[in-house]
């Protein structure tokens, strides 16, 4: 294939047709060596086609080798990356991996990266990046090739690219620097989707919303959202450490339902569902119906949203988004989204008296925390510091983690006394977003990522506490609760159970998807995508 010339640089051009070869065969071969796990002779193949197509602009453009073998190279971090998160979770990077990192903060990253960094890590970066820059500065040169072999090269890529644009419409076979790229704009679409509709309010009202409340009865309710609980780590599930001494002290006033999961593994993605009727993988209504936020609103409610999370105005996150359809709408977290630390979740409480002294009638006031977000020891003072008890770095997060749940279990009693000293038609429902893997066990991950799903981020808290003139008013629906706390549930029905516990009801509530509905029917509960039953 390659013509013989008289030059000194003869030997070298010979075999550069061979050197490329293997210069862009290698990160395919590695990212399907560490990412690919099922229909192996399909996805084999289709390295092949990528493969050719990645040859084409060499028979295009023979001349420019060197040029392109350096551009190729730009490329080469992004199947690292890819590589990486396969040997991590054992999945390519999609659109749900873009959320997780801008759900996150770089040094939330850094420290994820260097507790996971392991051998199989290494040896693919030094098998991606060792060869790849031996064959750019020492083997790569112009390609020289005939007449006969440029053509039928030309022909035979150009088929396989024609095929590769075809697999770029379906997602799963795309070559990988182009499913990165779609993946990262499909995030960002459904993140301008949702801005959009905020900013247009396009959004119809919800009618026909009658209360089983007297009009002239004062209703204040809190929902308070924790971050990434996993419920086998409170005692109030049989935790072996009393993680929650403040609440357990009055564990006989309150509603603790033993089986609720979250629809996903992470805050984005789970809470999208939880506060709007998006189910299962239809999320249409997800943008094109109002959240649970607006449901109030059109009831006459006066919603707050009270959130120790970041906002980020324009380039927000999609909870923000909804959150600020709320009537008074306030963010505590002033630090730099790129910043470890943020203020302890306590700096809610003067908030949440404030919002709990308001005039107005009715009203609904949605707490989101910090909760237990890595890192976990920056998510409670020192003096919260209660167990200490470890001997190995895992058995260390373990502890910190347990002293975030500690300090949570605080704030969650300084806001149920706030509320108790109303005197009102009140409850305060407790759950988190998600769930978090935390055990000192090898395989436990300090994290929640779908990719590795166990159910432990699944598995999370729901609890409710009625004030005495909630149970006095509405006995019928307290006394049915302790019937209820055993049954099957997924948050990403809380919208049509949410509005039962304020005395709500519309044609939007569906009975068999609603939690405190006599009609309610396990049957439709949807799985979380537990991958790991242990």
């Amino acid at each position: 294939m390659l013509e013989v010339g008289k030059n000194k640089g003869d030997d070298l051009k010979k075999k550069t047709f061979l050197w490329i070869c293997i210069y862009t065969l290698l990160p395919l071969l590695l990212n399907f060596f560490y990412t690919q796990h099922s229909q192996l002779v399909k996805k084999f193949a289709n390295v092949f086609v990528d493969w050719a197509a990645l040859l084409l602009p060499l028979f295009i453009f023979p001349k420019a080798a060197k040029r392109y073998m350096w551009i190729f190279f730009l490329l080469y971090p992004l199947y690292w990356v890819n590589i990486c998160h396969g040997i991590l979770f054992g999945g390519s990077l999609s659109s749900i991996s873009f959320q997780t990192v801008f759900d996150s903060n770089p040094a939330e990253i850094l420290d994820f990266i260097g507790n996971f960094f392991n051998v199989d890590i290494l040896l693919a970066t030094l098998l991606l990046f060792v060869p790849g820059l031996y064959i750019l500065l020492k083997k790569a040169a112009p390609l020289e090739l005939n007449r006969r072999a440029r053509l039928i090269g030309l022909i035979v890529c150009a088929l396989f690219f024609v095929i590769m644009f075809y697999q770029a419409l379906r997602p799963k076979y795309r070559i990988l620097p182009v499913k990165i790229v779609t993946e990262y704009l499909t995030y960002r679409n459904d993140l301008r989707r949702i801005i959009e509709i905020k900013n247009s309010r396009s959004i119809e009202p919800f009618a026909d919303i009658v209360s089983s409340v007297p009009a002239d009865e004062p209703q204040t309710y809190v929902v308070v959202i924790g971050e990434s609980v996993d419920r086998g780590h409170l005692n109030l599930y049989g935790y072996h450490r009393n993680t929650m001494p403040k609440l357990t002290s009055y564990a006989d006033e309150l509603y603790i339902f033993r089986n609720v999961y979250s629809p996903h593994s992470h805050t984005l993605s789970s809470l999208r569902k939880v506060l709007t009727f998006a189910h299962d993988e239809e999320l249409t209504d997800a943008y094109d119906r109002g959240s649970i936020i607006n449901y109030f609103n059109d009831a006459g409610f006066k919603t707050f949203w009270l959130s120790n999370q970041y906002s980020m105005g324009d380039n927000d996150n999609v909870i923000a988004v909804y959150g600020e359809d709320a009537k008074r709408v306030e963010f505590t977290n002033t630090m730099n989204w790129q910043e470890m630390e943020s203020e302890y979740d306590e700096v809610l409480l003067p908030l949440v008296e404030k919002a709990l002294q308001d005039k107005a009638e009715r009203k609904i006031i949605f707490v989101h925390l910090m909760g237990s977000h890595g890192r976990y020891e920056n998510r409670y003072p020192k003096h919260f510091r209660r167990f200490y008890d470890y001997e190995t770095a895992r058995q260390k997060k373990v502890c910190h983690y347990d002293n975030s749940i500690v300090y949570t279990d605080y704030v969650l009693n300084k806001i149920i006394k706030q509320l108790r000293k109303t005197g009102q038609y009140a409850y305060l429902l407790y759950f988190s977003d998600h769930g978090e893997d935390v055990y000192d066990r090898d395989d436990s991950c300090f994290c929640h990522s779908e990719d590795i799903a166990s159910r432990h981020m699944f598995e999370i808290p729901f609890i409710l506490w009625l004030s005495e003139r909630y149970k006095r008013l509405n006995p019928a629906l307290a006394e049915r609760l302790p019937d209820y706390a055993g049954r099957l549930f997924n948050t990403q029905n809380l919208i049509h159970s949410l509005p039962t516990l304020s005395g709500l009801d519309n044609p939007d509530i569906k009975p068999e998807l609603n939690l405190f509905a006599p009609e309610y029917d396990v049957g439709r509960v949807t799985r979380p995508p537990i991958k790991k039953h242990r």
